[in-house]
């Protein structure tokens, strides 16, 4: 039999409960024995759990069961995360149409300057072949053919130079645009069989 510390009784519902089952079960054993153990076993609940001297180390997993809480923080931050793409693609759409309405402003103006430069690179071409025909006749002295013939070279450049723009921003607009790209086709969803 094990001594019963001194001034602790066991609880009445522990002793109430195990009394009914040693009744039930026709058990034979001292009534002393149970109230001691279970006085004992109360005095280690006090005391602490033998866990609680145990160590571990290595991975540690800990889980969170959204049942309890519906999920809320993940619904709210998932909302968030939405809100925010949809924010920055909404941006990246309008500084995309603003890029595309610059690049329209600008053929644009290319387009007429180019014109003007091919008519102003016409005419200065035109003047050069009459200055050849001015030179040969001794109308025209050496320094003002030379002139002329410079000045309608400057203004072929300037004519090239300027379509060179102009066909560089229609490229970039056709690239923005994805005028020419290949199509791109969505991978099926699920693998062939």
């Amino acid at each position: 039999m094990l001594p019963r510390p001194p001034g602790r009784q066991p609880s009445p519902a522990r002793v109430g409960a195990v009394g009914r089952l040693y009744l039930n079960h026709k058990w034979r054993v001292p009534i002393d024995d149970v109230a001691g153990g279970l006085v004992s076993q109360e005095d280690a609940d006090a005391q602490g759990d033998e866990g609680d001297k145990a160590l571990s180390a290595g991975p540690q997993v800990t889980l969170t069961l959204p049942m309890f809480n519906r999920n809320q923080g993940g619904i709210a931050a998932a909302t968030a995360t939405r809100a925010q793409l949809a924010a920055q693609f909404r941006a990246s759409l309008a500084s995309a149409d603003a890029g595309a309405q610059a690049l329209i402003s600008r053929i644009t103006a290319l387009q007429a300057e180019s014109e003007t430069a091919d008519r102003a690179a016409a005419a200065a071409t035109q003047i050069a072949a009459q200055t050849s025909t001015a030179l040969r006749q001794g109308a025209l002295d050496a320094q003002t053919g030379v002139n002329l013939q410079t000045a309608a070279g400057d203004r072929q450049r300037e004519a090239i130079t300027l379509r060179d723009q102009l066909l560089t921003a229609r490229l970039s607009l056709n690239t923005m645009l994805g005028i020419g790209l290949p199509a791109i086709i969505a991978a099926p969803l699920e693998p062939p069989l």
